[in-house]
């Protein structure tokens, strides 16, 4: 019956399914948050792990998904990064908060955007004021410094939250303004992570990955099944932006293929 239930499942659960059915490299493997504090702390007080926690496992893996993706390509490392997933509940969010941290902890200026104007929740997750954010920044309806917010627990960091709420999020982030505000915030800041929304879910990741250096693609182990992967592959394909890598995200600690990356790579961080 076990046997029947995992080959009826299609799902990717391991770094070698990824691998097998995605032509992107696994640059980090998150652990779930429950079992690597053990229920000791409460949830809402978890996030962002890489500032509240630094010395936690999952920490440690943001700290390594950071390295990797600086490694990635030494030549031409990406300095605009979008961070999306096939599908809904994958984790994206909280990758892109905790990138972000763990790049301005480096000593790198860097601006964290939501882009994901139909269910933004970064502010929610910083606990900032939403009120004026990319949508009016893009529309003219705010200057720069009224919409970006320097998140003071975070050297480094700045804040572009998704604010008013638009009629037409793909027409917004497919139009001139910003393209041209992409160009703009790339020369001002070190790094801009963009947190998107789910590819297969709505074309405005599609759009604004076009405009970005990288796409980083989030997976939680057994939500993504092999023909949206295909799927994913193949609309990304089609933008033709470069995919930097996929992070597995939520993977029990237990799991033998986590410890295996864990300890082959967490030490490039040194």
């Amino acid at each position: 019956l076990v046997f029947l239930i995992e080959y009826l499942d299609t799902s990717l659960r391991t770094i070698e399914d990824v691998e097998k059915y995605l032509p992107w490299p696994v640059l980090g493997i998150i652990p779930r948050f429950e079992q690597a504090f053990e229920g000791k702390i409460p949830h809402s007080d978890i996030q962002p792990v890489v500032r509240k926690h630094p010395k936690s496992v999952p920490a440690e893996a943001y700290r390594t998904l950071k390295t990797n993706i600086q490694l990635a390509d030494l030549d031409r490392p990406p300095r605009s990064i979008a961070i999306t997933s096939a599908v809904p509940l994958e984790g994206k969010s909280t990758t892109a908060v905790n990138l972000a941290v763990a790049l301005a902890q480096k000593g790198s200026k860097v601006l964290l955007v939501d882009a994901d104007l139909r269910k933004s929740v970064i502010h929610k997750i910083l606990h900032l004021d939403n009120s004026t954010g990319l949508v009016d920044l893009i529309t003219n309806h705010a200057k720069p410094e009224a919409a970006i917010k320097e998140f003071h627990s975070v050297d480094n960091l700045w804040v572009l939250t998704s604010g008013s709420v638009p009629s037409d999020s793909s027409e917004l982030l497919g139009s001139t303004q910003m393209r041209s505000l992409v160009e703009q915030l790339t020369k001002e800041y070190n790094y801009v992570v963009f947190d998107t929304p789910p590819l297969m879910s709505v074309s405005d990741t599609a759009v604004l990955a076009s405009q970005v250096d990288g796409v980083l693609m989030i997976i939680r182990p057994g939500k993504l099944r092999r023909e949206m992967a295909r799927r994913t592959k193949e609309l990304l394909n089609r933008v033709g932006t470069p995919v930097l890598g996929c992070v597995l995200n939520g993977v029990e600690p237990r799991d033998s293929s986590y410890y295996y990356y864990y300890h082959s790579y967490a030490g490039a961080e040194g």
